[in-house]
Protein backbone atom coordinates (compact mmCIF):
# COMPACT_ATOMS: atom_id res chain seq x y z
CA UNK A 1 0.00 0.00 0.00
CA UNK A 2 1.14 3.46 -0.53
CA UNK A 3 0.04 6.75 1.35
CA UNK A 4 0.64 10.36 1.83
CA UNK A 5 0.19 11.66 5.07
CA UNK A 6 -0.26 15.29 6.06
CA UNK A 7 -0.58 16.63 9.25
CA UNK A 8 -0.51 20.40 10.13
CA UNK A 9 -3.58 21.03 13.07
CA UNK A 10 -1.05 21.19 16.30
CA UNK A 11 2.83 23.25 15.99
CA UNK A 12 4.45 20.69 13.72
CA UNK A 13 4.40 20.68 10.12
CA UNK A 14 4.66 17.82 8.63
CA UNK A 15 4.48 15.02 5.70
CA UNK A 16 4.87 11.59 5.14
CA UNK A 17 4.92 9.29 2.49
CA UNK A 18 4.22 4.78 3.67
CA UNK A 19 5.27 2.44 1.50
CA UNK A 20 4.78 -1.36 2.01
CA UNK A 21 6.09 -0.62 5.49
CA UNK A 22 8.54 1.72 4.32
CA UNK A 23 8.23 5.63 5.76
CA UNK A 24 9.97 8.71 4.46
CA UNK A 25 9.12 11.91 6.82
CA UNK A 26 9.38 15.57 6.53
CA UNK A 27 8.69 17.33 10.14
CA UNK A 28 9.40 20.76 11.38
CA UNK A 29 8.13 22.40 14.59
CA UNK A 30 6.87 25.71 12.91
CA UNK A 31 3.68 27.92 14.06
CA UNK A 32 2.03 30.10 12.02
CA UNK A 33 4.41 28.41 9.03
CA UNK A 34 2.63 25.40 8.18
CA UNK A 35 0.93 26.99 4.75
CA UNK A 36 4.39 27.71 3.66
CA UNK A 37 5.91 24.69 4.51
CA UNK A 38 3.68 21.50 3.96
CA UNK A 39 3.45 21.99 -0.06
CA UNK A 40 7.15 21.92 -0.17
CA UNK A 41 7.49 18.75 2.27
CA UNK A 42 4.73 16.96 -0.02
CA UNK A 43 7.32 17.39 -3.02
CA UNK A 44 10.43 16.15 -0.76
CA UNK A 45 8.56 12.97 0.72
CA UNK A 46 7.32 12.15 -2.85
CA UNK A 47 10.83 12.71 -4.61
CA UNK A 48 12.66 10.96 -1.35
CA UNK A 49 10.03 8.08 -1.68
CA UNK A 50 10.38 7.81 -6.10
CA UNK A 51 6.76 8.11 -6.27
CA UNK A 52 3.81 10.83 -7.81
CA UNK A 53 0.95 11.51 -6.49
CA UNK A 54 -1.28 9.55 -9.50
CA UNK A 55 1.12 6.08 -7.64
CA UNK A 56 -0.62 6.68 -4.75
CA UNK A 57 -3.85 4.63 -3.10
CA UNK A 58 -5.23 7.24 -0.46
CA UNK A 59 -4.17 10.02 1.59
CA UNK A 60 -4.12 10.27 5.08
CA UNK A 61 -5.15 13.78 7.02
CA UNK A 62 -4.84 15.28 10.49
CA UNK A 63 -8.71 16.40 10.83
CA UNK A 64 -8.16 17.74 13.93
CA UNK A 65 -9.08 18.95 16.91
CA UNK A 66 -5.88 21.47 17.05
CA UNK A 67 -5.36 25.04 16.14
CA UNK A 68 -8.32 26.34 14.00
CA UNK A 69 -6.15 27.55 11.41
CA UNK A 70 -3.76 24.51 11.25
CA UNK A 71 -6.45 22.09 10.69
CA UNK A 72 -8.35 24.24 8.49
CA UNK A 73 -4.70 24.21 6.21
CA UNK A 74 -4.88 20.28 6.73
CA UNK A 75 -8.06 19.51 5.06
CA UNK A 76 -7.26 22.02 2.64
CA UNK A 77 -4.74 20.57 1.13
CA UNK A 78 -5.80 17.22 1.66
CA UNK A 79 -8.61 17.73 -0.55
CA UNK A 80 -7.04 19.38 -3.28
CA UNK A 81 -4.71 16.81 -3.52
CA UNK A 82 -7.07 14.43 -4.02
CA UNK A 83 -9.74 16.00 -5.87
CA UNK A 84 -6.65 16.38 -8.81
CA UNK A 85 -5.71 13.21 -8.30
CA UNK A 86 -9.32 10.97 -7.38
CA UNK A 87 -7.63 9.59 -4.80
CA UNK A 88 -9.53 8.47 -1.51
CA UNK A 89 -9.43 10.64 2.10
CA UNK A 90 -8.99 9.19 5.26
CA UNK A 91 -9.34 11.59 8.22
CA UNK A 92 -7.28 10.54 11.71
CA UNK A 93 -8.04 12.83 14.54
CA UNK A 94 -5.40 14.50 16.21
CA UNK A 95 -5.76 12.98 19.84
CA UNK A 96 -5.98 9.34 18.09
CA UNK A 97 -2.39 10.70 16.35
CA UNK A 98 -0.80 11.33 19.99
CA UNK A 99 -2.15 8.28 21.32
CA UNK A 100 -0.53 6.73 18.61
CA UNK A 101 2.94 7.69 19.80
CA UNK A 102 2.37 6.20 23.76
CA UNK A 103 5.42 4.24 24.02
CA UNK A 104 4.72 0.28 24.30
CA UNK A 105 4.52 -1.51 27.92
CA UNK A 106 7.01 -3.34 29.28
CA UNK A 107 5.05 -6.49 29.28
CA UNK A 108 3.93 -5.78 25.42
CA UNK A 109 0.09 -4.69 27.33
CA UNK A 110 -2.57 -2.64 26.42
CA UNK A 111 -2.35 0.54 27.94
CA UNK A 112 -5.40 3.48 28.75
CA UNK A 113 -3.91 7.03 27.11
CA UNK A 114 -5.24 10.06 27.96
CA UNK A 115 -4.34 12.10 24.93
CA UNK A 116 -4.58 16.38 25.24
CA UNK A 117 -4.02 19.45 23.27
CA UNK A 118 -4.31 22.70 24.74
CA UNK A 119 -7.35 24.35 23.32
CA UNK A 120 -6.85 27.74 24.61
CA UNK A 121 -9.46 29.78 26.37
CA UNK A 122 -8.65 27.75 29.52
CA UNK A 123 -9.72 23.97 27.60
CA UNK A 124 -8.61 21.33 26.55
CA UNK A 125 -9.33 18.67 23.77
CA UNK A 126 -9.03 15.54 25.42
CA UNK A 127 -9.64 12.03 24.52
CA UNK A 128 -9.26 8.51 26.23
CA UNK A 129 -7.64 5.43 23.92
CA UNK A 130 -6.75 2.28 24.51
CA UNK A 131 -3.32 1.85 22.88
CA UNK A 132 -2.24 -2.14 22.12
CA UNK A 133 1.07 -2.82 20.47
CA UNK A 134 1.26 -3.15 16.70
CA UNK A 135 -2.55 -1.36 16.54
CA UNK A 136 -3.79 1.55 16.21
CA UNK A 137 -5.58 3.33 19.05
CA UNK A 138 -8.92 2.41 19.85
CA UNK A 139 -11.04 5.14 21.31
CA UNK A 140 -12.50 4.78 24.99
CA UNK A 141 -14.73 7.81 25.60
CA UNK A 142 -15.75 10.24 23.41
CA UNK A 143 -13.53 13.31 22.37
CA UNK A 144 -14.47 16.75 23.99
CA UNK A 145 -13.34 19.78 24.56
CA UNK A 146 -13.47 20.71 28.23
CA UNK A 147 -12.02 22.26 31.13
CA UNK A 148 -9.48 19.92 32.83
CA UNK A 149 -11.91 20.72 36.50
CA UNK A 150 -14.74 18.83 34.23
CA UNK A 151 -13.12 16.26 32.52
CA UNK A 152 -14.80 12.99 34.04
CA UNK A 153 -12.47 10.05 33.67
CA UNK A 154 -15.24 7.68 35.49
CA UNK A 155 -13.10 4.37 37.26
CA UNK A 156 -10.75 3.77 33.92
CA UNK A 157 -7.15 3.56 35.31
CA UNK A 158 -4.42 5.52 33.17
CA UNK A 159 -1.37 4.51 32.48
CA UNK A 160 0.01 7.46 30.18
CA UNK A 161 -0.54 11.05 29.23
CA UNK A 162 0.09 12.31 26.45
CA UNK A 163 -0.11 16.19 24.29
CA UNK A 164 0.39 19.73 25.15
CA UNK A 165 -2.84 19.72 27.58
CA UNK A 166 -0.98 18.13 30.29
CA UNK A 167 1.44 21.60 30.02
CA UNK A 168 -1.24 23.92 30.23
CA UNK A 169 -3.43 22.18 32.72
CA UNK A 170 -0.48 19.78 34.56
CA UNK A 171 -1.29 20.06 38.07
CA UNK A 172 -5.47 19.24 37.67
CA UNK A 173 -4.36 15.81 35.32
CA UNK A 174 -2.11 15.13 37.19
CA UNK A 175 -4.25 14.76 40.60
CA UNK A 176 -7.24 13.84 38.55
CA UNK A 177 -5.76 10.67 36.79
CA UNK A 178 -2.77 9.87 39.56
CA UNK A 179 -0.26 9.74 36.81
CA UNK A 180 3.46 10.49 37.59
CA UNK A 181 5.04 12.94 35.57
CA UNK A 182 7.42 10.44 33.91
CA UNK A 183 4.15 8.39 33.08
CA UNK A 184 3.62 12.02 30.77
CA UNK A 185 5.23 13.21 27.77
CA UNK A 186 3.95 16.79 27.74
CA UNK A 187 5.78 17.98 24.58
CA UNK A 188 4.24 16.01 22.37
CA UNK A 189 2.27 17.29 18.95
CA UNK A 190 1.19 15.38 16.07
CA UNK A 191 3.27 13.90 13.64
CA UNK A 192 2.00 12.65 9.75
CA UNK A 193 4.54 9.57 10.44
CA UNK A 194 1.87 8.43 13.43
CA UNK A 195 -1.20 8.49 10.56
CA UNK A 196 1.31 6.99 7.82
CA UNK A 197 1.96 4.18 9.76
CA UNK A 198 -1.76 3.47 11.45
CA UNK A 199 -3.56 4.23 8.11
CA UNK A 200 -3.36 1.27 6.03
CA UNK A 201 -5.32 -0.13 9.27
CA UNK A 202 -8.27 2.04 8.35
CA UNK A 203 -8.29 2.73 4.57
CA UNK A 204 -9.56 0.63 1.84
CA UNK A 205 -7.88 0.97 -1.96
CA UNK A 206 -10.63 2.02 -4.30
CA UNK A 207 -12.47 3.34 -1.86
CA UNK A 208 -14.71 6.58 -2.82
CA UNK A 209 -13.01 9.76 -2.14
CA UNK A 210 -14.65 10.56 1.30
CA UNK A 211 -13.77 10.75 4.73
CA UNK A 212 -13.40 7.54 6.39
CA UNK A 213 -12.97 6.17 10.03
CA UNK A 214 -9.43 4.99 12.27
CA UNK A 215 -10.36 4.22 15.65
CA UNK A 216 -12.04 7.51 16.16
CA UNK A 217 -14.62 10.33 15.64
CA UNK A 218 -15.09 10.64 11.87
CA UNK A 219 -14.01 14.02 10.43
CA UNK A 220 -17.44 14.83 9.26
CA UNK A 221 -18.13 14.42 13.24
CA UNK A 222 -14.79 16.25 14.42
CA UNK A 223 -15.77 19.40 11.32
CA UNK A 224 -19.21 19.97 13.01
CA UNK A 225 -17.45 19.96 16.93
CA UNK A 226 -14.78 22.33 15.45
CA UNK A 227 -16.97 24.62 13.97
CA UNK A 228 -18.97 24.91 17.25
CA UNK A 229 -15.89 26.21 18.98
CA UNK A 230 -15.11 28.29 16.29
CA UNK A 231 -18.21 29.82 16.38
CA UNK A 232 -18.17 30.47 20.61
CA UNK A 233 -14.12 31.11 20.48
CA UNK A 234 -12.85 32.65 17.20
CA UNK A 235 -15.65 34.20 15.63
CA UNK A 236 -13.46 36.55 13.86
CA UNK A 237 -12.05 33.51 12.07
CA UNK A 238 -15.03 32.28 10.00
CA UNK A 239 -14.88 35.30 7.63
CA UNK A 240 -11.94 34.46 6.45
CA UNK A 241 -10.85 33.57 2.65
CA UNK A 242 -7.51 32.03 3.02
CA UNK A 243 -8.51 28.20 3.41
CA UNK A 244 -10.78 28.82 -0.19
CA UNK A 245 -7.93 30.49 -1.75
CA UNK A 246 -5.33 27.89 -0.23
CA UNK A 247 -7.26 25.14 -1.36
CA UNK A 248 -7.36 26.67 -4.59
CA UNK A 249 -3.54 27.38 -5.12
CA UNK A 250 -3.23 23.43 -3.62
CA UNK A 251 -5.34 22.21 -6.45
CA UNK A 252 -3.19 24.19 -8.87
CA UNK A 253 0.05 23.29 -7.20
CA UNK A 254 -1.05 19.13 -7.56
CA UNK A 255 -1.79 19.58 -10.87
CA UNK A 256 1.42 20.17 -11.78
CA UNK A 257 2.61 17.03 -10.16
CA UNK A 258 0.29 14.98 -11.92
CA UNK A 259 3.25 12.36 -13.92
Amino acid sequence: MKLLAIETCTEACSAAVYIDGEVVERYQIAARQHNELILPMVEEVLAEAQINLSQLDGLAFGCGPGAFTGVRICVAVSQGIAFAHDLPLLGISSLANLAAQAPASEQGEQQQVLAAIDARMAEIYAGQYTVMPNSVPILFSAEQVITAEALDLGAAKLDYGIGTGWQSDAEILLQKTGLEEAAVDAAAVCAAVCSAVGAPAGVTVGAPATVGRCGSVTAEHAGAHRAEHARLHWPHLNRSGRPRQLELRVRQRAQTLRA
